[in-house]
């Protein structure tokens, strides 16, 4: 399977760091922060996802505006 996207890794994360927050509270430290270094891998790679996204959506609009153009001037 590909790359789980954005949004869910970010739910991920977030589930994550609520069930460390439980762990800490029963005294399991050793498993929160297991979970914890895996929400924090989680959200790290959902950060690098959306920064992707919206240069792959920036690039895609620099290439319409240029084929636009190019359109234009060829009229």
């Amino acid at each position: 399977p590909g790359v789980p996207d954005a949004s869910l890794l970010l739910k991920r994360a977030r589930e994550g760091l609520d069930q460390a927050k439980a762990l800490m509270g029963n005294g399991k430290h050793e498993e929160a922060d297991r979970v914890l270094q895996r929400a924090e891998a989680d959200a790290e790679l959902a950060l690098h996802l959306a920064r992707e996204a919206v240069a792959k959506a920036e690039a895609q609009a620099a290439v319409d505006q240029v084929k636009a153009f190019k359109k234009k001037a060829s009229e």
